[in-house]
């Protein structure tokens, strides 16, 4: 016999039962049958869930014939094209020159914009 408050379920002579709030079906095989048959839909439902096994793998690889491997092997051994200097080391782009002059003095502000190239 079950206390108040615990939370089992069983099978007995009036069917089949779940906890004691009442929540039962006992009809004599039919809960018995829709349990079963509640509980095999939720186990098909897991197992359908989860990845396949793989089957055999196939090997990772590439084949190649021979003349085909020198030239990639030459191609990655060959050094890199070495880069064209330029002909000048800047370029000015252009230039504001502001001057001021009093009596012996001259001071002025340069601002020049361009790109050095070496």
């Amino acid at each position: 016999m079950r206390r108040t408050g615990d939370w089992g379920f069983g099978i007995g002579d009036s069917g089949f039962g779940i906890g004691d709030s009442g929540l039962g079906i006992r009809d004599s095989g039919l809960g018995v049958i829709a349990m079963l048959a509640a509980l095999i839909v939720t186990i098909v439902q897991s197992v359908a869930a989860q990845q396949p096994p793989r089957a055999s793998e196939t090997p990772r690889t590439v084949t190649l014939a021979l003349t085909e491997y020198n030239r990639l092997m030459d191609l990655a051994n060959r050094p890199p094209p070495r880069t064209i200097a330029a002909p000048v080391a800047a370029v000015l782009a252009s230039a504001d020159l502001r001057v001021r002059v009093e009596r012996d003095t001259a001071r002025g502000m340069f601002t020049l914009a361009g790109d050095v190239l070496r």
